[in-house]
């Protein structure tokens, strides 16, 4: 019990000097969309006016559903109705320059945002995402990491033994 109080006074302290990352004045101001429909855990589909776009979340990576080459990973169809609550919800993108607009698969790669509620973040806090890091360091990073930490600290979702203990 005295080893995990110290982790969580070290991820206290860690969270003060990193300034937490990921709250919303560190925010660009991004563009209006509606959250149309949920693929997976970290892919959605947005309507930007007449427009529908496919978006890849940044910084996170969950469980695997759709994919057909895998099987369905352990939390993966949580984490996927998790993020469907939002569907129909008007959500702010933004980007990021250090990750490019689109990956290799032509997704746009966004920060998506509910009013004040980073969802990428949020995915992470309640234990249904993992923090990814791509290729580059991203703009809060850090704040995904710190968040990372502490679900798996509270045993939240996939972090729970009596889920998939963190494990894919």
């Amino acid at each position: 019990m005295e080893a995990i109080a110290v982790k969580i006074i070290y991820v206290i302290i860690f969270a003060i000097i990193a300034g937490l990352g990921a709250n919303n004045y560190f925010r660009d101001e991004g563009e209006i969309a509606v959250l149309e429909r949920v693929v997976d855990g970290d892919t959605v589909y947005v309507r930007i006016g007449d427009e529908e776009e496919k978006v890849r979340m940044i910084g996170i990576d969950t469980p695997e559903t759709s994919d057909p080459r895998k099987t369905v990973e352990c939390f993966g169809q949580e984490a996927t109705n998790f993020l469907k609550q939002f569907e129909g919800e008007e959500v702010t993108l933004e980007d990021d320059f250090t990750q490019g607009d689109t990956d290799h698969y032509d997704r746009s790669l966004r920060y998506i945002w509910l009013d004040d509620t980073n969802l990428n973040k949020l995915m992470i806090e309640e234990g249904y995402a993992f923090e990814h890091t791509h290729d580059n360091p991203y703009k809060y990073q850090w704040g995904f990491k710190i968040a990372e930490e502490i679900a798996k600290l509270e045993r939240a979702g996939l972090w729970d033994p009596d889920t998939c203990n963190g494990e894919r």
